[in-house]
């Protein structure tokens, strides 16, 4: 999982095409923030700047700011195929102009190599740049090919996305292709997840794979079109959502023109949409997971009528965790209490996108913290009711069980220090509305190790105690799929089901891990 997006101007003149991107990018932040890069055009000539962390670092406001042009393509990563990418130690010891451009910093910083967008240098295209989100699961055939019949020696990275591109321009360049059978030809060569953007100095085109793994959407403004992996890319922008890119199409959005041009395969497939995107990944302020979130929760309180303080982990556990309060108020004789107790520090990012499992470990401990003293009168309160009193923590999903294990430690430690007298009578409910997290992802969740899938090692009470929990609750898959159905208006096998039942839409390579594409010389 990556967040991708572009824009691409109707007339032909040149804006501030730069902060543009910039703004982009940091809109979908939340999908990856090992690096982010930026290409831009001003229709002759491309110029890319890619870095570590942050948009805010990766991307400097006075490198885009000189950027005019006439349209753009970004990405925030999250690596899942392709070593994650960190500042080597040269690179970190270096006084880095913030003006260079990613072809001059390349030999500074090689921990850049994974990084998108890529971009090369084509006989048909000229310069062309690429942002993907998704993963090949025939990622080493695709490298083979291009190695002994597209004659291609070099490669920048060991990323399945670098792949894509050279796909194109060897079909462009080797094969005479124009740009658009060009890009069918490469679509029919990978196999996998992938939503992505080309951009030539002529046009941006976008194509999605026939499954519909991963969102592509577009938006309209009064000089431009917008494509982004999630609607909040242009909130701030004063744009209409049009539709999303259908699965199987490819879309040309050309410099200059008002209107997009759309080719669309004639051979229907089964849709596999990925369900985590709607349980986690998007922002809750997105249109459609605003509306499913809620409906998560107020299934999860049919199914664990628990009643006490509700609080959500963090922004992805709000929507699930309202639902849940509102059914508890609705309930006869319900109660419930509903406050968003956990705090977050601002400067840490998704843990959950961390490269490793160290990293991950180490950012839990200082990205939280509860701050139970708010709701003292709540709790005491509480405590004037007879039996157990119960602290309902709502997650998005439990996965490798890292972020459950350390706030219910966290909140444990508070309890007990706030409330020494009644401490005893306290239980922690932990629920999830994603259901059980049991096999790897090989379309673009960096969950390749099994075994530090929690759900795939042990039972449910044996997670329950893992995590530290006295209640466990999950939503099952027939209803969290019956509920996405039913809210989006789709059919309950429109998804991929393959990290819950390992059911895989498409075959998979279960030797398949982060370094497939990666030189075993080196």
């Amino acid at each position: 999982m990556c967040g991708i997006g572009g824009e691409v101007v109707k007339g032909n003149r040149d804006v501030d095409i730069g902060l543009r991107g910039r703004g982009l990018a940091e809109s979908i932040q939340h999908r990856g923030h090992e690096t982010g890069g930026i290409t831009v055009t001003d229709g002759q000539n491309l110029r890319t700047k890619k870095g570590h962390g942050k948009i805010v670092e990766a991307i400097p406001a006075y490198w885009a700011n000189k950027r005019n042009g006439k349209a753009v393509i970004v990405q925030v990563r999250y690596s899942t195929t392709g070593s994650g990418s960190k500042k080597t130690d040269q690179a970190k010891h270096m006084d880095i102009d913030p003006n260079m451009e990613y072809e001059d910093m390349v030999d500074i910083d090689p921990g850049l190599k994974n990084s998108q967008p890529f971009f090369t240098d084509s006989f048909h295209h000229g310069r062309c740049a690429l942002v993907h989100n998704g993963n090949l699961t025939n990622a080493r055939e695709v490298k083979n090919f291009l190695q002994k019949k597209g004659g291609i020696k070099h490669f920048d990275g060991d990323s399945d996305s670098e792949l894509v591109l050279k796909l194109i321009c060897y079909f462009a360049d080797k094969e005479r292709l124009d740009t658009l059978d060009a890009i069918r030809a490469t679509m029919t060569k990978i196999r996998g997840a992938w939503s992505c953007l080309f951009l030539t100095r002529e046009s941006i085109w976008a194509f999605r794979d026939k499954k519909g793994f991963w969102p592509l959407k577009i938006a309209e403004t009064k000089d431009s079109f917008i494509f982004a992996s999630e609607e909040c890319a242009w909130h701030t922008r004063n744009a209409k959502f049009l539709r999303s890119v259908e699965p199987g199409e490819i879309i040309e959005a050309k410099i200059g023109n008002d209107r997009l041009i759309s080719h669309l395969s004639s051979t229907k497939s089964k849709q596999a949409h990925c369900t985590l995107n709607y349980a986690y990944l998007e922002a809750f302020f997105n249109p459609e997971i605003s509306k499913v979130r809620p409906e998560y929760g107020y299934r999860l309180y049919e199914l664990y009528q628990w009643h006490g303080l509700t609080i959500p982990i963090l922004n992805s556990g709000e929507g699930a965790a309202l639902g849940y309060h509102n059914a508890a108020l609705m309930s006869k004789d319900g109660y419930s209490f509903y406050f968003p107790a956990l705090y977050k520090n601002p400067n840490v990012g998704r843990t959950f996108l961390e490269p490793s499992q160290i990293d991950r470990i180490f950012k839990n401990k200082i990205k939280y913290f509860f701050l139970l003293h708010s709701v003292k009168k709540i709790i005491e309160h509480l405590a004037q009711k007879k039996g157990y009193i119960h602290i309902v923590m709502v997650d998005d999903s439990l996965i490798r069980g890292t972020v459950a294990r350390t706030l219910i430690k966290l909140i444990r430690q508070q309890l007990k220090e706030i409330y020494p007298h009644f401490y005893k009578r306290m239980r922690i409910v932990w629920l999830s509305s994603f259901p059980p997290y049991k096999f790897s992802c090989y379309f673009g969740m960096d969950t390749y190790e099994k075994s530090k899938l929690i759900a795939s090692t042990k039972n449910h009470e044996q997670i329950c105690r893992s995590i530290g929990a006295t209640h466990l609750g999950y939503l099952p898959e027939k209803d969290f799929l019956e509920i996405t159905a039913k809210v989006l208006g789709k059919n309950t096998n429109d998804f991929c089901r393959g990290c819950t039942s390992g059911n895989y839409p498409i075959p998979i390579d279960p030797r398949q891990d982060k370094f497939s594409c990666a030189d075993p010389n080196k």
